[in-house]
Formats: structure tokens, C-alpha cells, sequence
């Protein structure tokens, strides 16, 4: 009994994989490695240190010695401190030392590879600057698990042509127009590939699990949720109602023990059985790498009759044979997970989730019974036209009167009823109405009254009632409520106020109870609104009359923040009856209560209940003043004011304070100005305000011969400068100015709202635009025109020259709302244009962040409103600068929002002043809202047509190329800018034209000392490709202007002396020259590629010495430049450099100086550049000189590793790059040295040792770098070699062979973008055609050659081609040595392995083969330990998966013997690593692993070999080693039959079982040994 309880129990935790008695499922158990003690040993000592010296420099920081950078505490009495000592004290001295090591930006998509974008610091990391440049990094930390996310392939252009015909998102909710065909087919295909019956997709992976767990569980509920589950399966089940236990992670036995207390006990207090229990778990748990252990919770699941919930955000893609998951990996039956989900975001680059299982629509969808056929419709299904679930909500609301009180109790004890029931289901069809709520009015009073009616009468039935009338009162707003629905009979007040008493009195604790009270307190508002006296309510028996009683209500509920909007709207309009006025209610709850609160504000306050009055007070003085009649609150204006004023709560710290001030103070300042009778008679009314009118009246209106004066048959108007004046019934004209003054605190109440438009929160600074607007629509005309004009002032004084963008934005907003309202006149567009003009162009940079954007975005809206203010004829003047305006936006600004809203506005004003708007209709077709997503089509594509098409918009968009973006800070912004300048210089316009207003200006720009380093940069940049475009339209029409030779010679001196100048001013040191070096190697570049533009024969060399030589500094002290992106530009550079100067010179003097500095340099990048630079030059330069075998000893020496030199990664990678292209450069050549077999040999075989360069360093295995470059290097030298006849035959078939080998060696690599690269070259490789055929070419053709855009980062894809290779004698050895290698690290290469192996078991001679040679690769002197322990690893799981069964029934003495060799192979290596796997005991469990994976082999004389051999193990130097062994022997002979270990014997069983698990293993070794003899003993081992 005692070894079968042992079994059971150990069984689940075994780590031998599928060598259980269930061979379907992979190992239980987690391993995880640990941190070896040096790794430990160095960062805890750094830490320290670290600390140490933060100590120090806080003592001298202290002691006034040294400056403190960051900011300080002061700790102020009363207040509790920000931070923690230590941890103010480790962000300070710790974390700031080391910072640059995290949080660093990228700045490309997160594939394998990603640009880090390098950044500086010159203060110890207290703050950083971006040099502009990037660097290629592997990508450690990315989701992008099956590399979907890159931005090029098939994938990405298969998702932009589905974006192109579908559209990037529908803009609606699922329930109306936000289902589409692809939607419904993803989630067939879905279903499909998941094996269940049903699935539905969701726009987000987080909300996907936080908002459907509450879908699936509630109240009654029981939750088991694994302890480290992720962010939304905790909220979920949070929102969920539902029970939450927690288990320890993984821990079945815990797990086990709560289900089955759930059961026993039940729910708590009423102990009634669990609705339902659901276990909650992740597939994989992403920032621990664990797996959830599926096959153990479904048998849980299965005899608890429990649900289970699998989060597969990060294995669905990712684990499995078919990638679909954990249930996958484990072979477990998809029907066995109730609900599957996951998401998009990981594997499949894409947003949201999905939900899976067996009938989950159902689940989801059908609340009623209607639910399932509306999802069954068309795609389009949901287009609300009437409240068409009126009949079933009637029938819901009836049933509240059949539920009896026992089920009505039991909502209190979590336990779901008829009550939950109907509330769900109400919830559920009112909710689709939330964006048509009119569609309920009709029927709004039937249903109210039945649930008034229920709260009055029904007796325990009024919580159930007012949870669904608040429902309503939610989906319609308790405002419309307020005023129309509600029942308002005068003995309603009556029945509402007792209500009310009764709930209070009660004092319920019901969760519904609150949402009765609401509804209470919204029918009381209405009620309060019968214009009938309260004192007819007021009776003798009562102590308090009825507007005192009701006046308490609202204060009782007005601080909580849940009734608090809806009863200060209450208070307002009840204050406002004329009986609160006239029994001065309004006066004593102003005076006593509100005046007294707002006394009490100081910013210093931090008592929550005084903040929360205070808000409440504001709040409700705000509806009082907007509900109130202007004589009654006249009064209260003064004190109000002064309170504000005095109190400073227009700057309170609190933004809802701060935003509730900003709104009374414009409410105060419309109590003291009289509203006039339809608003200012003086403002802009347009006739017309419907679109399709105003179209139609410019059609008539261009036919009329009246030119002076427009009449319309609408409305009887005159035209007076420019706009329309209505006229009053005596034809006398209303805006006749009103002699009254403005009182002071208007005038002081306008200054606050100015300067309100400066606040640093929106919210403030949009309330005031808004108060301004108000206000001035109740001023006089000439009041109105100095707040504009005073406005205008203020934005150009306080926001344009201060560069306050916060104040610039909210003087735009101002202006939208003044348009908005007719109260910003024609005549004063003269000044505001040119305000939003700025507006629209104001970017400037603030530290590493701008804000800009807030800015042009609040401009655009502006023009939008200007588009619906004013009429086309008073716009007119003004719309092509506003459309030029607008278009540069569209085009050329970085910020998508605002690219965006400028279309917005661009649109509105093509609709509502289309007639003067040029070519209107056509840009509009190009400004879509979608197209203007992507910024490179914005510069390029949009802005050049729209340049080359409408040239009444192409010189204000060059003019605004040439003044904003050639200097813009973006260097994006500036490089697209000389690229759209050089297309343009080749169809723009005329030549002359193009040389005087673009290239001669930019080129004195470039001169200018006002510029710093960013503008030249721009500048250069854009001088540079104009020559470019100006030469390439020279080519198509030489003789296109007359003038040409003296613009040439113009230009061409300015070009001469530009650099020379540079150098003289010192514009090349320093941060400036870093910042322009690009620039100025582009500027090269482009006039060296359009040299022949200036020439007048071949041989002149157009530029001087001088020049030439200046050029050739700038370009060599490039080429040494530690940035990548710095070299890379000036070797480009130096090509057409030396291509337009030196094609025919045989000077080696520029060769012996590259040459030199190579030799005595020992920087890497230094040598990188100029290895690159001489590869690069002419070859009648490389071949005149008689240098070239030099150069060519150079390169072989710069890939050659020494003890010196090993660590030069980037060196050997890019002088392989540089013979590459030394050959191209110059094989062709009739004196070329490579038309020499030997040299050519040579050269193939360096690239052939390059493939095999394993440098490891502290960065890990750099010489993938290498190896990446060295095979797609070697086959373009192969192609190169194939296609001179003359070098042809110099490629044998041996040269071929190991050339293929060695690619296949990198295409079996565990690194994606080595494989990747590798297999590219295979393809590549194979569609030479070669003199020489390959051995297998069609078979190999076959394999690779068939399939289309191989995705060779799949491993699952890659491996399962690689390993039919193993059945060609020529490839096997690599093939199965290198995919050893991989699988023990892979497991979608061990995968492959064991499917073809499997595949292949009836093949006798080919698993000899491989076994003979796995014997080859151990007994390998050379072996090292990157082999040999991965190798092994593959080993052991492909015995734990029975792979050579079939096999060893066959031939069991050959297996045996072969495993044998392969042991005595592994016992030398044990051997002679010794030093190596002392250094990491670690490795030891990998040969222990497979010693017992042997053990499954019914062998006496391999049991007693292996035998002998763990049990040495239980004498290692290393107690861990020695308890592993134990360990693993005690699993192994539990999974596998006793009898094969131990006979029938169950005494001596029980003795091993007993000394492997109770031996203490740390006691010495002489004890050690006797327990050793023992276990051999009982083995029948001597």
C-alpha cells in the first residue's frame, strides 16, 4: 500500500516527459535554472557598492559640497511624504547611475531586430539628448512571438490591401454597424481552427477577460484563480460579484483542498451549494515562463464537476505541434476547456481577443430570446428604427410582481434569482439603446408608472423596481427624466417625500437599495418643478414644512458623490421657484450654507469630506445661477465674486474645484449682463444654415444679376458691411448700442476667463472659451469688438512671443466659440487670420517633448468653424490662404491628430464654401481620413501631386517647405522635406524659377550664423537633392532653359566655397558637426552623383583642389565615425565621391593612407569604415595602383581570428562585406588578381571559416553576426563568380558542396534571424545556375523551392523542412548534428525531429545511420560543451517520447551497443569538462536526465551500466548534484515497471524507494558510499 500511495503522489511531478504510463503528455514538472553564485555574487556586490557611495555623495550633497540635481522634500508638518526614504534615496543614487540601462526608445517595429535610439548623457543620466541615430539590436522583450508585426512581407501587404478594401475599423459598437463579413469569417475560421463549436472575437485582449468573466459568473458564485494570473483575470473577477479564493501557482494539492471545501461547506453563512465554481488560469504565465498543468486540472475539473477558464494570451501561436495552444501541447481535448481565450496582440500582431468554446454565443448573446436572431442577420444587422423589445420588457417588468419574498431575501446572500434575472436581461436591452435613447419615449410613461407603482406598493419589491428605473433614468439622463417622463400630479410630492422617509427609515442593506434612492430623488426634481406653492403640502401635524422637509433631503444626499450632479441640478431648479424665493429659502441656503462652506476653502486643506462640499457647493450654486431669474440673484453676485477672489479657489490645486469655479464665475458675469431677447442683435446671422439650401441658393444666386446684394426668400434682411442685420417690426434695426456701462466685475470676471484660457488643465481652459462666448453675446457691439480685439492682442503678446502653448490653445479655443456663435464679425477676420495662421505653423520644441500639436489641433478646429460661420461671399477673400494653410497641414505635419482635424476643417469648408474653394472637391478624394495616416504617404505621395497638379496651392506649399520644414527639429520632417524638394525641382515650375526662389536662397541660408546645427543640417540636406533633381531634369531636356550655363556657373561656385566656409567658421566641431555630418556626406553625395551637370567636357574636374580636398576630409572623417548610421552615409558618399574624382586616376596614395590607419588603429570601428572605404573605390583606381594585394591581405587579416582580434565581431562582419564588394568592384577587369583559382579558393574558404565563427562574449553568441553575414555574403560571391565566364570553372562540386553544408550548418540555428538569413541564402543558392550540379538539386528544389515566401522565423515551418534532408547521405551528418543542437534548445526542432523519426520508424538502415553517427558526434575529440549539452538534452526527450522503440524490438543488441559507445563517449567528456561543469553543476542534471530515459530499456547489461553510473552521482562533490540524482532515479522507477528494476521483490522496492527519498544527502561521504552499495546491492548490481 505504502509504494502504491507513493506512486499516485509522485506520478504527477515527474520531469521525465512522456515516459509516464500516459505518453500523451509531456513533463509536469517546472525546472527552473538557477542563478549561478558568480552572476549573484557580482550584482549583489555592485548594489552595494552602489550604495555605498550613494551614502557618501548624500553626506557631501548635505554638507553643501556638492550640488543636489534632483528634487527635494521639504516635508511640510501635517503632510505625509511623497516617498519612502530609501526609495527617494535609490532613485536618486542608484537607479540614476544606472538608468540608461532601462527604458530605452526604439524607433522601428519589434521584430527580431529593432533600432534603439541612441541617446547621451553629459550629466551622469539626470537627463538624456537623442543623437539622431539608431542602433540594430536583437529584440529580447517583444510579443511578436511568430514575427507577424514586421512591417514588410506578405503579411503586412496582405493587411493593407485588406485595410484599402475594408477599412482600418467600422466606428460602431457590435450591435449596429460594427459587425462585417471579415468579422463573422475570423471567428469561423476561429472556431475552426480550435476545434470548438463556436467563437467571438473582441476589439480588446484585456477587456476581453475583464469584461466577459462578469458574462460568465456573478453573484453565487465561486472563482479559483491561480496566484500569479494577470492584471485582467484579477479585475474581471473582480467586477464579476463572484467569490474569489486564490491557489498557490501550480499547486494542485491546494487547488484540490479549496474545491473540495467548496463543496463540503458551500457558500459562507447560508452554506447553500455554489452556483458555479470556475477555475481560472493562464496557459503560460508570461513573466515567469511556467505552463499551466492542464491535464491535472481538466482531471479536477471532470470529478468536481467544475468549469474551467484558459487564458491563452501568450501560447495560442506560440506552443503546441499546431501552434493552438497549451491544450495543444499538452494533447488534451479541446472539449475538455469550457472556455477558451485569447488574444491577438501576441502571436498574431494584431488588437484584441477571442472567446471559444462550446455555444459561447449563446452564452454571451442570448439574454432573450430575440439576442440570437438579431446575431444571425446580415453582417449590418443592427439598425434601430423603433423600441422593438417593448413587449418583453412589458412582460419583465410584470414578473416583478410573481416573485415571492423568499427569493427576493435571497439576493443578500449571494445567491442568483428571478430578481438577478430580470435586472440582467432589462440591463441588456435597455443598454442598446444607449446611443438612441428617443426611441424609448413613446413608451416611457407605461413603463415608469408600472415601477413607480411596484416602489410605492409592492411590498419587498421596491428595490427590484427602482434598480430597473434607474436603469432608465440612466439610458435616457436624469435630466430629460427630470422634466418630461416622471409622473408631477400635485399629490405626487406627497407620495415621493413619504417614499423617501421609508427608505431612509428602513435603512436597507440591499445593494439596490441605493439605486431606489436615486430614482426617488429624480421624481422628487420633478415634482419640485409643478408651479404650485409647497405650504398647500405643509400640515399641522408636522414639524417642518414641506420645503424645508424636501430642502433635507437634498442636503443629506448632495456631499455623496454618487447623487451629487443630480441633486445640485435638483437644488437649482427648486431654488428658482418663486416660493423659495419669497420664503427667502434661497436666501438662507445661499447665505447659511453655501456662503459659509466656500469660506472655509484653503489650499491647504486635505480633509476629503470639507473638499467634497466644497465641489458639491460649487456645483450646485452653478445650476442655481443657471436656472434662477437674474433680479433674485442679482444680489448674491458681489459676495460670490468675492469669495472666489479672496478665497484664490480659481487656482485650487484640485482640477474639479478649479473647473466648478471657472464655470459659476461665467454664470456670475450672465446674472449682471441682461440677457437681449434673441441674443446680440449685432451678430453675423448667415441666411441660410442646412447644406443642401445654402447649395442650392448659390445656384440660384449665380444666375441673378444682382452684384452688390444677396436676397433671399427665407428670412427679410439688409446687408450691411458684409453681413446681415435683422430688423425688428418697425424696420428699425436692433443693433442700436445700448448707453449702459459694463459693471467693474464683468470686466474683472472677463480678465479671470483670459486668463483662464492659460490654465495647464483643458477642462479650464474650454469652460472659458465657452464663458467668453456666452458672455459676449449679451455684450454691446462695441464692447464686443475691444474683447476680441483684446483677445487678438493677448494671443499675440502672451502666447506667440512667450511660446505659452497652453495660452495659445485656449485663445484659439475662444475663437472657435466667438465663430460658433455669429459673434466674431468680417471685418475683424483681418486680424485673426493672421493669429491662426501662426496657430497653425506654431511648433516649437520644449526639452525632448513638444506640445504644439494642442495648438494647430485647437487651430484647425477654428477653421472648421469658420467654415459653418460665415458665408461665402464675407469668406471669400480669405479661403484660398485658409485651404493653402490647411493643406499644409494635411501634408506635412508629424502629428496624426492634426493632420486629421485639418482634413476635418478642410472637408467643412469644401462643403460650406465650395465655391470659391479651387479644386475642392478633387483634394478632398485624396485628404480621406484614412490616407492620411501614414506620414511618408503624406510628404511624398499626397503633398508632390498635389505640388505637380494645383499650382495655385504648390508655391504656398514650397514657400512652407522653405520657412518650416527644411529647419523643422524632426529629422524625419527635414529628410522627407529634401526628398519631396528634389522630386519637385525635376517637374516644378521653371528652371529659373527653381534657381531663384528655392536653391540660391536655401543655398545662402546654409551660410547664415543664426542657424544652429539642426537648421544647416535641414539645409544641407535639401541644397543636395535639389542639384540631384535639377540634373535628372537635365537629363530628360537639356535645352529647357536658355540661361542655364550662368545659373550653372552661379551655382556651382557657391557650391565650391559652401564647405570650405564650414570648416573656416569651425561649423564641423562639436555637437553642431555631429548633428550636420550626415547632411554634409548627403550634400556629396548628391552633387558628386550630378557632377556631370556642371561639366563641359569629361575631363574637367568642375570643383578645385581646394574643394576636392575639404570634400574628401569631410568624407573620411565620416567613414571613421563610431555611429553606424554616420559610417554607412559617408561610404555612400565616398562612392560617387570617388566615382565623379578619381574613376580614372591610379594614385595610391589615398589606398596607402586607408591602408595605414587600418594597420595602426585598434579602434573596431575605425577599421570598419575604412575596410568598407577601399572596397568602395574605382577599380581603375583599386587595380592602377598596384595595391590591390595589399587590400587584399588587409581583409584577410581583418577576418582572421586571433586571441587579439576574437572579440571584433563587427570587424570580421564587415570586412566580409568589404571582399564582397572588392571583388564585384574589380573582377571584371582584365587585371584582376582574381582570375586566379588560388586567390578565388582562398577567398571561398575564408567565408567558409567565417560560417563557423561561435565567438561568445558578455553579449552572448556574437558570432551569429558572422555567421548571419558570412552566408549571405558567400552566396552573392558564388553568383558573382558563376556569372564570369572566365572564373566560372574555378567552382567545383566540392567547393559547392561544403559552401551548401556550411549554409544548412546556420539554417539549423535556434537564432530566427540567423535562420532566416540563412534560408534566404539556401533559396538563393539553389537558383544559381551552376555549372556544377549539387548532389540531390531536384530533391532540394522540391523541398524549398516549391513553396512561396518560406517564413523561415517559424521554426515549427522551417525545421519540418530542414529534416527531410536527413534521408540524403551528403546532409544527414549536418543536418541531424546541427538539429541536436537546436532541439535541446527548441522544441519545435525536437518536434520535427520526432515526427519525422516517428514517420520514418519502419526504416531500419536509416536509424542506424543516425545512430552511428550520434556516436560520431560524442566521440569527437573537439567537441565543446555548446554541442554536447544540447545535444544531450535532444537526446533524452526524444527517448522519453519513445522514439527508438520500434527499433529496439528489432534490433536491441545493436541499439544497446550503440548507446553503450555513446555512454563510455559521455563518461570521457564527464571527464575532461570537469573544470567546465564544476563551474556550473547545473549541467550535471542533463546527463543524469539521460541516463535514467535509458532506463526504459529492458537491458540487464545497460541497466547495470547506467546504474552504476547515476549512483556515482550520489558521491559528487556537490550536494545538489547528488540530490537530483536521487531524485530522478526515485521518479524513474515509479514511472517505469518495477519488475523491469527490481523483480518481484516488493520488500527491497520499498527499501530503494525509502533510502532514495529518506538518505540525507549532505552527510559525508564515507556514509554516502556504504548507502550507494546498498541501492547497487538491491539492484542485483555488484
Amino acid at each position: 500500500m505504502a509504494r502504491t500511495s507513493r506512486y499516485e503522489k509522485k506520478k504527477t511531478f515527474s520531469n521525465i516527459g512522456e515516459t509516464t504510463p500516459v505518453p500523451e503528455h509531456p513533463s509536469l514538472e517546472e525546472v527552473y535554472e538557477e542563478t549561478p553564485f558568480s552572476e549573484a555574487f557580482w550584482t549583489y556586490l555592485n548594489y552595494v557598492m552602489l550604495n555605498i557611495f550613494g551614502w557618501f555623495r548624500d553626506l557631501l550633497r548635505n554638507a553643501r559640497i556638492e550640488n543636489r540635481k534632483g528634487s527635494a522634500e521639504n516635508n511640510p508638518t501635517g503632510f505625509v511624504p511623497l516617498y519612502q526614504s530609501y526609495e527617494s534615496f535609490y532613485t536618486r543614487n542608484v537607479y540614476q547611475r544606472i538608468s540608461d540601462c532601462f527604458n530605452r526608445p526604439i524607433g522601428s517595429v519589434p521584430g527580431g531586430k529593432l533600432d534603439v535610439l541612441e541617446r547621451v548623457t553629459d550629466d551622469y543620466n539626470w537627463s538624456f539628448q537623442f543623437t539622431g541615430n539608431k542602433i540594430t539590436s536583437i529584440n529580447l522583450g517583444s510579443y511578436n512571438y511568430l514575427g507577424f508585426a514586421n512591417n514588410s512581407g506578405h503579411i503586412a501587404e496582405n493587411v493593407i490591401n485588406t485595410i484599402k478594401t475594408g477599412g482600418i475599423a467600422t466606428a460602431s459598437t457590435t450591435q449596429e454597424f460594427g459587425t462585417l463579413m471579415q468579422h463573422r469569417k475570423l471567428e469561423s475560421l476561429l472556431a475552426e481552427f480550435l476545434g470548438t463549436e463556436d467563437a467571438i472575437a473582441f476589439g480588446m485582449g484585456f477587456a476581453t477577460n475583464a469584461l466577459n468573466i462578469p458574462s460568465l459568473v456573478g453573484k453565487g458564485c465561486l472563482i479559483l484563480s491561480d496566484e500569479l494570473n494577470h492584471t485582467s483575470l484579477v479585475l474581471g473577477s473582480r467586477l464579476s460579484g463572484a467569490t474569489i479564493k486564490v491557489y498557490k501557482h501550480n499547486d494542485m494539492i491546494h487547488l484540490e483542498k479549496l474545491l473540495r471545501d467548496a463543496i463540503v461547506s458551500g457558500q459562507p453563512r447560508t452554506h447553500r451549494p455554489w452556483r458555479k465554481i470556475l477555475m481560472i488560469v493562464e496557459g503560460v504565465y508570461s513573466m515567469e515562463g511556467s505552463l499551466c498543468k492542464l491535464p491535472e486540472l481538466i482531471e479536477l475539473k471532470k470529478k468536481y464537476k467544475a468549469y474551467l477558464y484558459l487564458d491563452e494570451a501568450h501560447s495560442i501561436g506560440a506552443m503546441g505541434s499546431r501552434g493552438r495552444g497549451v491544450v495543444d501541447y499538452w494533447k488534451c481535448d479541446f472539449k475538455d476547456v469550457d472556455v477558451l481565450m485569447g488574444t491577438f496582440t501576441k502571436s498574431f500582431a494584431a488588437a484584441g481577443g477571442y472567446i471559444a468554446g462550446n455555444k459561447v454565443k449563446e452564452f454571451f448573446f442570448i439574454m432573450t430570446a430575440d439576442a440570437v436572431d438579431i446575431y444571425d442577420h446580415d453582417p449590418v444587422y443592427f439598425s434601430l428604427n423603433e423600441f422593438e423589445q417593448h413587449e418583453q420588457v412589458k412582460q419583465l417588468i410584470e414578473q416583478i410582481g410573481s416573485i415571492d419574498n423568499q427569493s427576493v431575501e435571497t439576493v443578500n446572500t449571494n445567491e442568483q434569482t428571478d430578481v438577478e434575472l430580470i435586472y440582467d436581461q432589462f440591463q441588456y436591452i435597455l443598454n442598446q439603446y444607449q446611443e438612441q435613447p428617443q426611441l424609448l419615449d413613446s413608451y416611457l410613461p407605461d413603463m415608469i408608472l408600472r415601477l413607480l407603482n411596484y416602489i410605492e406598493h409592492g411590498p419587498n419589491k421596491n428595490h427590484i423596481a427602482g434598480s430597473l428605473l434607474h436603469q432608465i433614468i440612466k439610458v435616457r439622463g436624469f435630466k430629460v427624466m427630470t422634466t418630461r417622463f416622471l409622473p408631477h400630479e400635485p399629490h405626487h410630492l406627497i407620495v415621493v417625500i413619504k417614499l423617501i422617509d421609508r427608505e431612509l427609515e428602513e435603512n436597507s442593506s440591499s445593494e439596490n437599495a441605493w439605486a431606489t434612492l436615486y430614482s426617488l430623488l429624480v421624481w422628487l426634481g420633478t415634482t419640485c418643478m409643478v408651479p404650485l406653492d409647497l405650504c398647500r403640502f405643509d400640515s399641522k401635524s408636522s414639524k417642518q414644512t414641506t420645503m424645508v422637509q424636501i430642502l433635507n433631503i437634498y442636503k443629506r444626499f448632495l456631499c455623496n458623490s454618487v447623487y451629487m450632479r443630480m441633486v445640485a441640478f435638483n437644488i437649482g431648479h427648486f431654488m428658482s421657484r418663486q416660493d423659495s424665493i419669497r420664503l427667502l429659502c434661497l436666501n438662507d441656503y445661499l447665505t447659511g450654507e453655501i456662503f459659509p462652506i466656500l469660506e472655509k476653502y484653503d489650499d491647504k486643506l486635505n480633509d476629503e469630506n470639507i473638499i467634497l462640499r466644497i465641489t458639491a457647493s460649487l456645483q450646485t450654486v452653478s445650476y442655481i445661477f443657471k436656472f434662477g431669474q437674474r433680479l433674485n440673484l442679482i444680489a448674491y453676485v458681489e459676495s460670490l465674486y468675492n469669495v472666489l477672489i479672496d478665497k484664490k479657489i480659481l487656482n485650487a490645486k484640485r482640477i474639479v474645484i478649479r473647473r466648478m469655479a471657472y464655470k459659476l464665475l461665467q454664470k456670475l458675469a450672465m446674472i449682471l449682463l441682461p440677457m437681449p431677447k434673441h441674443g446680440a442683435a449685432w451678430r453675423y446671422r448667415r441666411g441660410v444654415r442646412n447644406l443642401l439650401d445654402s447649395l442650392t441658393l448659390k445656384k440660384n444666386t449665380s444666375t441673378a444679376t444682382t452684384t452688390t446684394t444677396t436676397t433671399t426668400t427665407i428670412k427679410s434682411s439688409s446687408t450691411l458691411n458684409g453681413h446681415k442685420h435683422e430688423t425688428n417690426q418697425d424696420g428699425e434695426n436692433d443693433d442700436a448700442e445700448d448707453n449702459s456701462n459694463v459693471p467693474s466685475t464683468v470686466e474683472s470676471i472677463i480678465d479671470l476667463l483670459m486668463a483662464g484660457l492659460s490654465d495647464k488643465e483643458l477642462y479650464v481652459r474650454w469652460s472659458s472659451a465657452k464663458g467668453l462666448g456666452r458672455i459676449t453675446n449679451r455684450l454691446r457691439k462695441s464692447y464686443a469688438a475691444q474683447l476680441v480685439s483684446h483677445l487678438c492682442d493677448r494671443i499675440s503678446t502672451v502666447a506667440l512671443l512667450s511660446c505659452d502653448h497652453y495660452a495659445l490653445q485656449g485663445g484659439c479655443l475662444a475663437l472657435a466659440e466667438l465663430a460658433r456663435r455669429g459673434l466674431l464679425l468680417p471685418e475683424r477676420l483681418g486680424s485673426v487670420m493672421p493669429i491662426v495662421h501662426k496657430s497653425l505653423n506654431y511648433d516649437e520644441k520644449l526639452g525632448h517633448q513638444t506640445y504644439g500639436h494642442i495648438v494647430r489641433d485647437a487651430a484647425c478646429y477654428v477653421c472648421w468653424s469658420f467654415a459653418r460661420a460665415f458665408d461665402t461671399i464675407d469668406f471669400r477673400s480669405y479661403t484660398a490662404d485658409l485651404a493653402g494653410m490647411l493643406l499644409c497641414i494635411i501634408c506635412f505635419d508629424w502629428n496624426v491628430q492634426c493632420r486629421r482635424a485639418a482634413s476635418a476643417a478642410l472637408q467643412e469648408n469644401v462643403g460650406r464654401q465650395g465655391e470659391y474653394f479651387p479644386h475642392g472637391i478633387d483634394i478632398i478624394q485624396q485628404t480621406d481620413y484614412n490616407l492620411i495616416g501614414k506620414f511618408d504617404y503624406c510628404f511624398l505621395t499626397l503633398a508632390f501631386a498635389l505640388i505637380k497638379y494645383y499650382d495655385i496651392y504648390g508655391k504656398y506649399m514650397i514657400e512652407h517647405l522653405l520657412k518650416y520644414k527644411i529647419i523643422h527639429w524632426k529629422k524625419e520632417t527635414r529628410l522627407l522635406t529634401s526628398q519631396l524638394l528634389e522630386k519637385t525641382s525635376s517637374t516644378y515650375g521653371t528652371i529659373e524659377e527653381i534657381y531663384e526662389t528655392i536653391l540660391l536662397p536655401v543655398l545662402d541660408r546654409c551660410l547664415d550664423k543664426k542657424n544652429d546645427g539642426i537648421a544647416r543640417h535641414g539645409l544641407l540636406a535639401s541644397c543636395g537633392h535639389i542639384v540631384y533633381g535639377l540634373y535628372q531634369r537635365f537629363q530628360k531636356n537639356p535645352n529647357e532653359c536658355q540661361r542655364l550655363p550662368e545659373l550653372r556657373e552661379n551655382l556651382q561656385n557657391k557650391i565650391s566655397n559652401l564647405l570650405n566656409e564650414y570648416r573656416l567658421q569651425g561649423y564641423l566641431e562639436g555637437y553642431s558637426g555631429d548633428l550636420i555630418r550626415p547632411s554634409l556626406c548627403s550634400f556629396i553625395e548628391n552633387i558628386s552623383r550630378s557632377i556631370d551637370y556642371f561639366r563641359q567636357n569629361k575631363d574637367d574636374m568642375c570643383l578645385s583642389n581646394e574643394t576636392i580636398d575639404c570634400w574628401q576630409t569631410i568624407i573620411d572623417e565620416c567613414i571613421s565615425n563610431l555611429d553606424d548610421d554616420v559610417r554607412q552615409v559617408g561610404l555612400n558618399a565616398l562612392k560617387a565621391f570617388s566615382n565623379a574624382f578619381y574613376s580614372n586616376s591610379t594614385s595610391s596614395h589615398l589606398i596607402d593612407r586607408y591602408l595605414g590607419k587600418i594597420s595602426i588603429t585598434s579602434q573596431e570601428h575605425i577599421r570598419q569604415g575604412l575596410s568598407l572605404a577601399v572596397a568602395s573605390l574605382p577599380s581603375q583606381m583599386l587595380l592602377g595602383s598596384k595595391t590591390i594585394d595589399k587590400i587584399l591581405d588587409c581583409l584577410f587579416k581583418l577576418i582572421t581570428i586571433t586571441n587579439q582580434s576574437q572579440h571584433l565581431i563587427k570587424q570580421r562582419k564587415d570586412s566580409l562585406i568589404a571582399l564582397c564588394d572588392l571583388y564585384e568592384n574589380t573582377h571584371l577587369h582584365s587585371s584582376s588578381p582574381f582570375s586566379n583559382q588560388t586567390l578565388v579558393n582562398k577567398l571561398i574558404n575564408s567565408f567558409l571559416r567565417c560560417t563557423r565563427d561561435y565567438t561568445n562574449d558578455r553579449f552572448g553568441d556574437s558570432g551569429r553576426l558572422v555567421r548571419e553575414k558570412a552566408c549571405s555574403q558567400i552566396v552573392r560571391l558564388l553568383q558573382l563568380i558563376n556569372e564570369n565566364s572566365q572564373t566560372k570553372n574555378f567552382l567545383t562540386l566540392t567547393i559547392l558542396q561544403n559552401c551548401f553544408c556550411a549554409i544548412l550548418t546556420n539554417l539549423c540555428s535556434k537564432i530566427d534571424d540567423l535562420r532566416m538569413n540563412s534560408g534566404e541564402s539556401v533559396i538563393k543558392f539553389l537558383n544559381i545556375p551552376f555549372g556544377e550540379k549539387i548532389e540531390h538539386k531536384n530533391e532540394l528544389n522540391t523541398i524549398f523551392l516549391n513553396q512561396n515566401d518560406i517564413d523561415w522565423r517559424n521554426s515549427q515551418i522551417a525545421f519540418t523542412m530542414i529534416v527531410q534532408l536527413l534521408i540524403y547521405d551528403k546532409y544527414r551528418y549536418v543536418i541531424w548534428s546541427n538539429c541536436l543542437i537546436t532541439a535541446g534548445d527548441l522544441s519545435n526542432a525536437s518536434q520535427a525531429l520526432y515526427t519525422f523519426l516517428k514517420t520514418n520508424k519502419s526504416n531500419d538502415y536509416l536509424i542506424n545511420l543516425l545512430l552511428n553517427d550520434l556516436e560520431k558526434i560524442f566521440s569527437d575529440q573537439r567537441i565543446q560543451m555548446r554541442v554536447v549539452i544540447p545535444s544531450i538534452q535532444a537526446c533524452e526527450r526524444l527517448l522519453s517520447q519513445s522514439t527508438f522503440e520500434n527499433y529496439y524490438e528489432k534490433h536491441s543488441k545493436q541499439l544497446i551497443q550503440h548507446w553503450t559507445n555513446i555512454i563510455q563517449s559521455l563518461e570521457d567528456i564527464l571527464t575532461k569538462k570537469l573544470q567546465t561543469l564544476n563551474n556550473n553543476p547545473t549541467l550535471y542534471l542533463h546527463f543524469i536526465k539521460l541516463y535514467c530515459s535509458l532506463l526504459q530499456f529492458n537491458n540487464i547489461e545497460l541497466k547495470n551500466l547506467v546504474l552504476k553510473l547515476l549512483t556515482k552521482f550520489f558521491l559528487h562533490n556537490y550536494p545538489w548534484v547528488r540530490r537530483q540524482a536521487a531524485q530522478n532515479l526515485y521518479d524513474t522507477c515509479i514511472l517505469f515497471n518495477d519488475d523491469l528494476l527490481l523483480g518481484d521483490d516488493e520488500d527491497k522496492s520499498e527499501q530503494v524507494m525509502n533510502l532514495l527519498t529518506e538518505t540525507d544527502w549532505e552527510q559525508n561521504l564515507d556514509e554516502l558510499t556504504k548507502i550507494r552499495q546498498t541501492l547497487l546491492n538491491l539492484f542485483h548490481i555488484e
